[in-house]
This record gives structure tokens, C-alpha cells and sequence, in this order.
């Protein structure tokens, strides 16, 4: 199966930024896994909202919202912040 790549939109790097350090490099190295590049459907958590087609990764209480274009092989992470607040619009 060939690998996908990760792409980060200009606000999710804006959010990224924004959150501390130590969980910037968390999710950084949890969207760099080998096993979510070969196949990220079994790594990220499908949204249940009314954005179908969305998923999530969680390191500790941050998320990264990731949409999944199989046509271009990507990872296109949208958002990224604290599960607190992240899930508000989706």
C-alpha cells in the first residue's frame, strides 16, 4: 500500500504554535507514525458530526482534526488544539 503525507493547513500551523512545546511534539510525531502513513484509517477516530469524512488524533487532552484525501494520497490536518475546545465546530 503506498503512503500517504501529511499536510498541515496555515491555521492548523497557527494553532500548533499556539499550544505548548511539549504537545506540539507530540502531535508532530503522532502524524509522523509509520503505521498512520500506511494506513490511517485504523490510527484516527472518525468525527460524529455533521462533517462527515473528518477524523481525529489525540495526544493526551490536545486533538488534531485531519480530513483524509485518498485521490491524492494526504493527510490534510485542519485544526489542532485542546479537546476542550476543538470539537466545537465539527
Amino acid at each position: 500500500m503506498s503512503k500517504f503525507t501529511v499536510i498541515i493547513s496555515p491555521g492548523a500551523k497557527h494553532d500548533l504554535i499556539k499550544l505548548p512545546v511539549s504537545i506540539r511534539i507530540s502531535l508532530e510525531s503522532a502524524l509522523a507514525d509509520l503505521e498512520l502513513l500506511d494506513n490511517p484509517r485504523e490510527k484516527l477516530r472518525p468525527l460524529k458530526g455533521k462533517e462527515k469524512g473528518l477524523y481525529s488524533i489525540r495526544t493526551g487532552e490536545y486533538r488534531a482534526i485531519i480530513e483524509i484525501i485518498y485521490e491524492k494520497l494526504v493527510l490534510l490536518v485542519i485544526e489542532a488544539g485542546p479537546r476542550k475546545t476543538i470539537y466545537r465546530k465539527y
